[in-house]
């Protein structure tokens, strides 16, 4: 089995704010759907799909109405692709103040 490092996924918040929201469509190239981490919690509400998901070493079943957070650096992999029945994710990407990555 191949083993993949996780890519540092670098995430900016509008000017003045503090948090980013973001919707995902199955239908969509979704850059998200790899290995990586980032300083920012990540808040996932899942609509209408099902599938499985890898946060940190554990690998699990999400499905329609699952809220999902996942700590800061904590690896993970999107969602929502062209290989689960997901129709679409909503992210919300909190930004801790004075925290800097690595």
């Amino acid at each position: 089995m191949k083993h993949y490092n996780p890519v540092l996924e670098s995430v900016s918040p509008d000017v003045g704010s503090s948090f980013t929201c973001l919707k995902y469509h199955r239908d969509e190239n979704i850059k998200s759907n790899f290995w990586h981490y980032h300083p920012e919690i990540e808040l996932i509400f899942v609509h209408k799909g099902s599938g499985k998901r890898q946060i940190g070493s554990n690998i699990s079943y999400f499905t329609d109405g699952d809220l999902i957070l996942i700590g800061s650096n904590l690896p993970h992999c999107g969602m929502t692709n062209e290989n689960t029945k997901n129709e679409y994710e909503v992210k919300e990407l909190d930004y801790l103040e004075g925290e800097e990555a690595g």
